[in-house]
């Protein structure tokens, strides 16, 4: 199932307005996992925010 959501996230994440409700999905997603205790939804949320982070950095490279 990730596989055929991941160009449809990729083609989302390639704009700001995307990136930024990437980041804040993550950042919701561990911020509820903070709320239930829960270290795998944690975990998730990081994922989520790191991995866009380095999609933005090292793929889009923005200005270059």
């Amino acid at each position: 199932m990730l596989v055929r959501v991941s160009p449809w996230l990729a083609a989302q994440v390639s704009s700001p307005f995307g990136s930024f409700l990437a980041v804040a999905a993550g950042f919701g997603i561990a911020t509820f996992g903070h709320i239930v205790k829960s270290r795998l939804l944690i975990l998730l949320g990081l994922v989520v925010i790191a991995g866009v982070s380095a999609y933005v950095s090292f793929v889009m490279q923005p200005g270059s």
